[in-house]
């Protein structure tokens, strides 16, 4: 006889972890991109900080810079028709 005779065919595997997928408010997002940008700290350290990876923090200060994240209101400049800068 085989040693592997004896072993069940399907093992059940429990998954007690819920995974690492986090949510992160827009207000946290930009409180640690402001936080990498600080003179002397390196964007690695505040990434192993709280615990994101380098490449997502990257991805945060990118939409920081051009305005896809902030934690403001949006406003937008309204014309009227008349004094539109383009007429």
């Amino acid at each position: 006889m085989d040693a592997h005779e004896n072993t069940p065919r399907i093992q059940v595997l429990s998954v007690s972890d819920t995974g690492r997928r986090r949510r992160w408010t827009d207000d946290e997002k930009v409180r640690i991109v402001e936080e990498s940008l600080v003179n002397g700290v390196t964007l690695a350290e505040v990434a192993r900080r709280h615990d994101v990876s380098r490449s997502q923090l990257y991805d945060w200060r990118y939409r920081c810079r051009h305005g896809l994240l902030s934690s403001g209101p949006k406003f937008l400049r309204v014309f009227n028709i008349d004094e539109a800068p383009w007429a």
